[in-house]
C-alpha cells in the first residue's frame, strides 16, 4: 500500500467537522511562507464523499493558511495537494494521525509559560519579517515597472529621425521643423533654409493638403522675389542624400 497525494479544487473541499480556530498570527506566518515558496509543505488529509466532494479530516490550520496565502499571492493555484483517505489506507492513516496528535499534545503540555511566550513572540517577529520582505518585493517590482514606464515614455518623446517626405508634411510640429532645418542647413545657407521651412509651414496652414512627392515639395516651397526657386531638383537630391 503506497500513500500518494492528489490535487483537488478548493471548491470541492468541505469542512464538516468542528475544528479549533488556529491562531491568526500563526496562520499569517505560514501563509507568507506558502506564498514565498509557491506551495505548501504540510499536506492536509481529506476523505472522499463523492466524485467531486472531499471532507477535510486533518489540516484545518494548513487549509486556512493556504486560503490566506492565495490572498497574498493570487498566482497560487486554486487547487491544493492533499492525502485522500481510502478504505484501504484509512485505518493506517487514522492511527498515524492519533500518534501525531498525542506527540503534539505531549509537547504542548511539557512547555513552560516562558517558552510559550517566547514561541508566540517568535511567530510575531517572523510574521513581521515576512510582511516586510513581501513589502520590499512589491516595492522593487513597482519600481521596476515605473522605470520601464518612464523609459518607454522618454522613448516616445524623443523624436526619431523621420524620412524627408514625412518630415516635410509634419513641418508644423516644432521638433520636426527643427529636424528639417538642420538637414537643409547641411546643403543651404541658414537664411535660405529658414525661408524654405517657413514657406512649407505657410503652405500646409493654407492648404491643409499633404505633399505626395518631392516635386510637389519644390513647388510648395515656391520662388524668391526674383523668380528663382528656393529648391531645385539637384538641391533636393543633395538634401535627401545627406538626410539623417
Amino acid at each position: 500500500m503506497k500513500l500518494e497525494t492528489t490535487l483537488i479544487d478548493l471548491d470541492c473541499l468541505v469542512v464538516n467537522q468542528q475544528f479549533a480556530e488556529p491562531d491568526s498570527e500563526q496562520v499569517t506566518y505560514l501563509a507568507h511562507s506558502i506564498s514565498s515558496l509557491g506551495g505548501m509543505i504540510p499536506i492536509p488529509v481529506v476523505k472522499q464523499l463523492d466524485i467531486e466532494t472531499f471532507e477535510l479530516i486533518k489540516g484545518y490550520f494548513e487549509y486556512q493558511a493556504y486560503l490566506k496565502a492565495r490572498e497574498l499571492n493570487p498566482d497560487l493555484p486554486d487547487r491544493m495537494r492533499v492525502f485522500v483517505v481510502t478504505p484501504k489506507n484509512e485505518a493506517a492513516i487514522q492511527q498515524q494521525l492519533k500518534v501525531l496528535e498525542s506527540l503534539s499534545s505531549h509537547s504542548g503540555g511539557a512547555s513552560g509559560g516562558g517558552e510559550g511566550l517566547s514561541q508566540e513572540l517568535n511567530v510575531k517577529l517572523n510574521n513581521l519579517a515576512s510582511a516586510i520582505e513581501l513589502l520590499q518585493s512589491n516595492v522593487k517590482e513597482t519600481a521596476a515597472e515605473s522605470q520601464t514606464a518612464i523609459i518607454e515614455a522618454l522613448d516616445e518623446r524623443i523624436l526619431k529621425p523621420l524620412p524627408p517626405l514625412e518630415a516635410f508634411n509634419r513641418i508644423q510640429e516644432p521638433t520636426v521643423a527643427k529636424q528639417v532645418l538642420d538637414n537643409l542647413q547641411k546643403v543651404l545657407r541658414g537664411s535660405k533654409a529658414q525661408q524654405i521651412v517657413l514657406n512649407l509651414q505657410t503652405y500646409h496652414q493654407a492648404s491643409g493638403q499633404p505633399l505626395y512627392s518631392f516635386v510637389e515639395v519644390i513647388d510648395a516651397v515656391g520662388k524668391d522675389s526674383r523668380g528663382r526657386r528656393y529648391l531645385t531638383e539637384n538641391t533636393m537630391l543633395k538634401v535627401i542624400d545627406t538626410w539623417s
